[in-house]
């Protein structure tokens, strides 16, 4: 099975399609390849990280969706709803991290399905 930060239509950085351009392991032969988007942060960070290896990414990942949940909360803070800051405040800490991974991972299971399903041209 192919490791996701491998996947041919996702940037292996930040998830986003792929532009085309991809980076391999320096002197290894067959190695695969990581596909990125147009964002030179994107490219560079690929670059970089290209040799870490999976669980690592995970880690990576968990950090990224806390600091991602954060900003969210911070969103829903600034619109003064009371009902639904109140609905958010009753999650547990467990509840709200499943609540942002479930949020990334489908935002990353639709990209890439509408990728799939959607023509290009």
């Amino acid at each position: 099975m192919t490791e996701p930060r491998f996947d041919e239509d996702l940037c292996c950085v930040c998830r986003r399609p792929t532009i085309g351009l991809g980076v391999t392991a320096k002197g290894r032969r067959n190695s695969p390849i990581g596909w990125v988007c147009d964002d030179q942060d994107c490219i560079q960070i690929a670059r970089n990280s290209f040799e870490m290896k999976q669980d690592e990414f995970g880690r990576i990942d968990e950090l990224a969706t806390q600091a991602g949940g954060d900003k969210a909360g911070e969103y829903l803070d600034s619109l003064g709803k009371p009902q639904v800051i109140e609905a958010f405040s009753q999650l547990t800490e467990l509840e709200w991290q499943t609540f942002c991974r479930e949020l990334v991972g489908g935002y990353r299971t639709a990209l890439k399905t509408t990728l799939r399903d959607e023509a290009p041209f």
